[in-house]
């Protein structure tokens, strides 16, 4: 449910972007407004029990341990897992191993690729079949894709491709990952993608970036993403499909 907000008593009412999350509080940049305008809560209350019952009633649900997850899906969101995590441990809703028990799960998962890196080493050269770009502005055109490993190159590989703003005080940026052979990245597969915010406000062009791009043979994608004028630094990773790899 994106539509947040909550209504006590039918008097009070608190909406906006807030998540209702640790991270929400302390590291989010939220808005939330609270009205006791009773025209306004009457309507936020008509809106949830209209909601309601065209809602069918859940009888079986089951909590999920970070064990049973995919492990694809957790390194793709391990950077927002852990941030939430360790929301949480500030404020002492769990304790610091269960931190470090993220901390672990990363660490393994890299242990695991590179034996798994190792041992398909020693059999196959592996090729990728697509090109592997970046969503970019072009010659003046926006929604292009800059080529990061062409199609055909043996794997494992890695490149660092360097880009900038593209707008005066442009404030945060998306890098995004596409995986294809057209040159219009509308019309290639997006894989990946990480925004860096609270950029400084200088004209279009002199805020700088590096991504760095690692492929391994297993269909493990690794991206770091930082701005190079304040140093923020992100890194996800993220599986292809093998379809996309010749060995």
């Amino acid at each position: 449910m994106h539509n947040k907000y909550c209504l006590f008593d039918n008097s009070s009412l608190i909406t906006g972007s807030y998540n209702w999350t640790y991270s929400a509080e302390i590291r989010n940049a939220e808005n939330v407004i609270i009205t006791d305008d009773s025209v306004v809560c009457n309507d936020f209350k008509s809106h949830f029990i209209n909601m309601w019952s065209h809602l069918d009633a859940v009888a079986d649900y089951s909590h999920m341990s970070l064990s049973e997850a995919k492990l694809d899906d957790l390194l793709q969101e391990y950077d927002n897992i852990y941030e939430e995590f360790q929301s949480m441990n500030n404020y002492n809703i769990i304790e610091s191993d269960e931190l470090e028990l993220i901390k672990d799960i990363k660490k393994n998962a890299k242990i695991t690729q590179l034996a798994t890196i190792k041992s398909q080493e020693e059999h196959s050269k592996p090729r990728l079949k697509n090109n592997l770009g970046m969503r970019c502005r072009i010659g003046n055109v926006n929604d292009m894709t800059l080529h990061i490993i062409e199609q055909g190159q043996v794997l494992p590989f890695a490149s660092v491709k360097e880009t900038s703003t593209m707008i005066d005080n442009q404030e945060s940026v998306c890098c995004e990952i596409v995986l294809g052979n057209s040159e219009e990245a509308d019309r290639n597969k997006s894989i990946l993608k990480i925004t860096l915010y609270n950029l400084p406000k200088l004209k279009a062009g002199l805020v700088r970036f590096e991504t760095k791009v690692r492929m391994g043979i297993n269909g493990y994608v690794d991206v770091t993403f930082s701005c190079i004028n304040t140093g923020m630094t992100k890194t996800k990773t993220v599986h292809i499909s093998p379809e996309f790899i010749a060995y």
